[in-house]
């Protein structure tokens, strides 16, 4: 008896499947988000005040966002520090989720017990735990490297003397202090990446390493010339992701300024100032998947 032809290409039925598990999220979108979306767009151009039982808006134009641009001192300074932020945190936590994750993909005693301990911070860091910690003055602290009631907690002791005496300039001292400080925060937002990228090593078929082995390949070369392109698709899945985790983060001040607004009953500018934030998210993930989408294609 002849078989019927498939409609779908094994690469079509792969894209299928695909859809059909991002389909929640569409659903998701489409019930709960769009209309908070399409009202929250209303109001950038609308001077909402807060009457009984509801709201009023009556239509001003640009006026908040020449506001926020152009009146507010603090807007834009915030907006472009979390930029600045995002340009080099991310590529640390990237960095260090991929090294961990290597570490933690081959074979020594405990290995399940470390990987556990890696995933803590996942675990810890939402619901009531975070908002604890963020309440308590020297955990908090200690996740920032920041000032409590016995001192000052930080994890630079000396090392500005030493950067000083090496001759380097004071952007670049400041540069590594900041990043030494918040070297804990950074590490403790990497336990979603290292499980991804753990995930993306396991998918790599032994057989290529035992290839390059036969030819002597070093690991030096075993990762730029296999593990790296093979997981391209991996670094721009995390790529997003660490990018709008960055950009949501609790302590970032451009989010603290729009819950401000919020809180003190300026939908219209809270609007504006969160519809611009949105777009510049979109503008840098839609720039990262562009260049990343590339090298994939080149290197993958």
């Amino acid at each position: 008896m002849k078989k019927k032809k498939s409609f779908l290409s094994l690469k079509g039925k792969e894209s299928a499947a695909g859809r059909m598990f991002v389909l929640p999220f569409y659903v998701g979108f489409l019930l709960f988000s769009l209309t908070p979306l399409v009202k929250t767009l209303i109001m950038t151009v609308n001077d909402v005040k807060v009457e009984y039982g509801g709201y009023n808006m009556s239509y001003i134009g640009l006026e908040n966002f020449n506001y926020i641009y152009n009146v507010d001192t603090d807007f834009l300074y915030n907006l472009f520090s979390a930029v600045g932020n995002m340009l080099w945190q991310v590529p640390v936590v990237l960095i260090v989720s991929i090294i961990l994750a290597q570490i933690i993909n081959t074979r020594f005693f405990g290995r399940t017990f470390v990987r556990a301990i890696l995933f803590v911070p996942v675990i810890v860091m939402t619901g009531t735990v975070v908002l604890i910690i963020q309440n308590d003055v020297v955990a908090s602290a200690a996740l920032n490297g920041g000032i409590v009631a016995g001192g000052q907690i930080e994890y630079t002791t000396g090392l500005e003397d030493v950067l000083l005496q090496a001759g380097l300039g004071s952007k670049v001292i400041d540069f590594f202090i900041t990043l030494t400080n918040g070297m804990f925060n950074l590490i403790w937002k990497t336990g979603v990446q290292i499980v991804i990228f753990l995930a993306g090593l396991q998918s790599i078929s032994p057989t290529l390493y035992e290839a390059s082995a036969i030819e002597g390949a070093t690991q030096w070369e075993n990762f730029f010339k296999i593990t790296l392109p093979m997981m391209m698709p991996i670094i721009v899945i995390n790529t997003v992701f660490t990018i709008v985790d960055f950009f949501t983060d609790s302590t970032n001040e451009a989010m603290n300024q729009v819950m401000v607004a919020v809180k003190n009953l300026l939908f219209g500018r809270a609007a504006a100032m969160a519809f611009s934030y949105f777009v510049l998210i979109g503008i840098m993930i839609a720039a990262v998947m562009f260049i990343l989408s590339k090298l994939s294609k080149k290197y993958g």
